[in-house]
């Protein structure tokens, strides 16, 4: 554990409070947060240690524009994972379809 460092945490938090995944698709949690699986799994086997030790304030303060361009990203990089066929069911479908709305709503389209 003590190879998590506070910028692996910070990393894991933001995929896990955006809510984009299942944070057991371990697959989808890595390719978004940049993670490999064994610290992924570190994490979660340690998420009340490491989160006492690496409180994450976690700001919300994103500009439209800036939140249209992280949706963006998120929606391209959730595609990409689907097109793969990497065993996806119905339901991560489901969070890509989300994401386009959630896109086109926050750009006014």
């Amino acid at each position: 554990m003590n190879t998590i460092t506070r910028e692996d945490f910070e990393a894991y938090e933001a995929v896990r409070t955006s809510g984009v995944t299942n944070m057991f698709m371990l697959s989808t949690v890595s390719e978004l947060s940049g993670l490999d699986k064994d610290v992924l799994k570190t994490i979660m086997k340690n998420y009340e240690t490491l989160h006492a030790k690496f409180p994450v304030e976690m700001k919300f303060e994103i500009k439209v524009n800036e939140f249209s361009d992280v949706l963006d990203e998120v929606y391209k990089m959730a595609s990409k994972i689907v097109s793969e066929d990497q065993g996806f069911g119905e339901g991560e479908f489901e969070i890509v379809d989300n994401l386009h709305h959630l896109m086109n709503k926050y750009r006014g389209c």
